[in-house]
């Protein structure tokens, strides 16, 4: 079975590389550009594998998006790696439970080696 990721980035440049990479590897990719529309995904559609998470996002951020998905017990077990680039992503990613974070700018490499650790490859 196909490992699945929701995307949640609100650079469009970012979004769509990250998507590319992660889909020319074999993962399915859901990518949205807002908290509120991967939010609607997830109540919706079946769950993801994880999810990758831009912490400053324009209208409901980061941290609200982990707040909602810890509080339902539907999605809250699926894995989050936080993306950011702040310099204190690793402590956010310890305070919001993440099972990973990535710098950025992050390279190719660590997103993919970050994707196949939170999908358990």
């Amino acid at each position: 079975m196909t490992d699945s990721i929701v995307l949640v980035e609100d650079d469009i440049s970012i979004r769509e590389t990250v998507a590319e990479v992660l889909m020319s590897q074999g993962y399915e990719v859901h990518a949205f550009e807002s908290a509120g529309e991967a939010l609607d995904h997830l109540r919706n559609k079946p769950l993801p594998t994880m999810i990758l998470l831009d912490l400053m996002l324009a209208g409901m951020d980061g941290f609200e998006f982990r707040r909602v998905q810890l509080s339902d017990p539907r999605m809250a077990s699926v894995p989050v790696a936080l993306m950011s680039g702040t310099s204190d992503v690793a402590a956010m990613a310890s305070v919001l439970q993440a099972a990973a974070f990535l710098h950025k700018p992050f390279d190719l490499t660590a997103l993919l080696a970050t994707v196949a650790r939170t999908c358990g490859k």
